[in-house]
């Protein structure tokens, strides 16, 4: 029972006004329609919708003959206690005259089911969580993953546990031991598949991950072609890099895991490379699994050869995104070959390019951040494609706070050999305190080269360490701070539009963040390659179904991280409890309404934030 706010207008003066009725929402054969009870006027306290809630609670207590168990929540003035009291007045000798009273309680032809029940032995037998559960699960309806399994060979009971680990995947993160613990004790998940709790084990987890890489190439090019169907989005643009991700244990017998640079810093563990080429949006169109030491560069010619092969063909000619890592001469050259577009970083800089900026003039243009940027296109006679030059003021700042930091130490450490001159058991010899200063300069390789150094002696040995900085180096540092360059072989493109094009290698950065951060990607505890692989490519497929949804999200303005997405919907829950009555209890199993951010989430991924239909059961003595 509600207050409906109804607008009228007065057809002579053409002013808005409002009327409010006592209204009930009843099921009539099978519809639910709204059955007025009483018209109220317009009252001017019942503009405020708190208002209208409160005094539509105390009116429906005051019709059911009943006591508002939760009148002390609300705890409303005198000034609403009055109104609801002349307004019951109103009910009740508007329907004494006409010797009835309008349909207000449901009744059996609304299904309605009376019992009573034992107030005093109402239990809360559990609360589970299921809002980001039900936001995964109709999401990965919407991917048809069945038509695929099922054309595979999958039977049913094999598909719910796909679904069932890819979604645990995505929410929790966790091990396929934790997960099946997760299963049955903390989340409602199982119930979306109409299965029990304890009905799924880490083998059946397991198992699905491994059969699910088993079919990996089929399912990543599944995945990516309903990405692009559901949200008609731009497929032009392939951004590659590559992670990495430690594993813990030793890996003896492992072919993949491998000591290499791990850019998590940890070269104390093997490792796995992971290389993903993703659009412009952030859906993966294709990964590969390389070995611990595999080199950056020596990894793109796998991708390009499979890019069209893995993914849908275009007529539009793609363009490969990359980072320094990758942009070797060789790649550049392959890339050349198999006729597609690049933009990358070069990891060298341009000779006598600053006559040339200079005469012409850069551009000025603005990051996301709004930081400015000076950009200026170059054609160089040596070179068989165009250049960018990008100078920023804010890595210009990083860059020479890091090289000022770096001199620092350096005559820190040259000090070091001075003060040892002078101690009792100090380095004195005048061959070693050169040893020693090698071994400082190859420490230093970047900033000795801005010093001049002395080492005053007697024959045999040092007496005193001079070094001064070099008032005109070859190289000025602060000239070279904070610039870059871009290179590119598209014919013809403006300083903002390719600038625009190379940073959507930022979605790169923030697809490897979610799946390190948000799903747990690192480290990899399993021991056996096959298992490490599944484990791998299960995150991906995983992503896909969060990168959907956070697409949906971010274009309704809604820009949370995945985990504080599942934060906000984890605040729904499926709750079970009982009763007893005079032959037996009864149990019921429903899920809580969802929050107002949950309500946006939902509306966002266009998801009905109905919540599912009430389960119930009796039992009887």
């Amino acid at each position: 029972m509600f207050i409906k706010q109804v607008k009228k207008k007065n057809t002579k003066k053409g002013k808005s006004f409002y009327q409010y009725q006592l209204t009930q929402s009843s099921r009539i054969n099978g519809k639910v329609k709204h059955i007025a009870i009483l018209y109220l006027g317009s009252q001017p306290l019942l503009q405020n919708k708190e208002n209208r809630k409160i005094v539509a609670r105390m009116l429906q207590a005051k019709i059911y003959g009943q006591n508002d168990l939760f009148r002390d929540n609300y705890k409303p003035d005198q000034q609403l206690i009055d109104l609801a009291g002349q307004l019951y007045e109103k009910y009740k000798q508007t329907y004494k005259a006409a010797n009835k009273e309008p349909t207000v309680k449901p009744s059996d032809n609304n299904l309605a089911d009376y019992k009573e029940v034992d107030i005093n032995s109402t239990t809360m037998e559990s609360g589970k969580e299921i809002g980001a559960e039900r936001l995964c699960w109709h999401m990965l309806e919407r991917m048809d993953l069945d038509q695929l399994l099922k054309a595979k060979g999958w039977k049913q009971q094999a598909i719910d546990h796909a679904k069932i680990a890819i979604i645990s995947r995505a929410i929790a993160g966790y091990s396929e031991h934790k997960t099946a613990r997760w299963l049955k004790e903390n989340t409602g998940l199982p119930d979306l598949f109409n299965k029990s709790p304890g009905q799924i084990t880490r083998h059946h987890l397991y198992a699905a991950a491994t059969g699910l890489y088993e079919i990996k190439q089929e399912l990543e090019s599944h995945l990516y072609t309903r990405c692009l169907n559901m949200f008609n989005v731009d497929d032009t643009l392939a951004i590659y890099d590559l992670t990495n991700t430690y594993f813990e244990g030793r890996k003896t017998e492992s072919q993949l895991a491998k000591y290499g640079k791990s850019k998590e810093k940890r070269n104390d563990q093997k490792q796995i490379v992971l290389a993903c080429v993703i659009n412009a949006e952030g859906f993966i169109r294709h990964s590969e699994i390389y070995r611990g030491n595999m080199s950056d560069s020596s990894t793109l010619r796998d991708v390009v050869d499979g890019l069209q092969r893995y993914t849908p063909g275009s007529s539009t000619r793609q363009t490969v995104v990359m980072d320094a890592g990758i942009a070797s001469e060789e790649n550049i050259k392959m890339l050349q070959e198999h006729n597609l577009y690049y933009v990358c970083v070069s990891p060298s800089k341009l000779k006598d390019y600053k006559a040339q900026v200079e005469e012409e003039g850069p551009v000025t243009i603005k990051d996301k951040q709004d930081n400015e940027l000076e950009v200026k296109m170059l054609d160089p006679k040596d070179k068989p494609d165009r250049w960018m030059y990008v100078r920023s003021s804010r890595k210009t700042l990083k860059e020479t706070s890091m090289h000022e930091k770096l001199m620092q130490r350096f005559e820190q450490q040259l000090q070091q050999v001075e003060e040892g001159i002078h101690k009792k058991g100090g380095t004195k010899k005048i061959e070693k305190v050169w040893e020693r200063i090698g071994r400082i300069k190859e420490r230093n390789k970047s900033v000795h080269q801005y010093y001049d150094i002395n080492v005053e002696h007697n024959g045999t040995h040092a007496t005193r360490v001079n070094y001064t900085r070099k008032k005109q180096p070859e190289k000025n540092p602060e000239e070279e701070a904070g610039v870059y360059f871009i290179r590119t072989n598209y014919p013809t493109v403006e300083e903002k539009q390719l600038w625009n094009i190379y940073t959507t290698i930022r979605q790169v950065e923030s697809t490897f963040r979610c799946l390190k951060t948000d799903l747990n990607l690192r480290p990899v505890y399993h021991q056996k390659d096959k298992y490490s692989k599944a484990h791998l490519f299960l995150a991906l497929i995983a992503y896909q179904m969060v990168a959907s949804i956070r697409y949906m999200t971010t274009k309704s303005g809604i820009t949370h991280s995945w985990s504080n997405i599942v934060r906000i919907m984890n605040s729904q829950k499926l709750i079970e409890m009982s009763q007893n009555t005079k032959t037996g209890r009864i149990g019921f199993k429903q899920t809580t309404k969802p929050t107002n951010e949950a309500l946006k989430i939902y509306k966002a991924c266009n998801i009905s934030s109905v919540s599912e239909r009430l389960k119930k059961f009796v039992v009887y003595h």
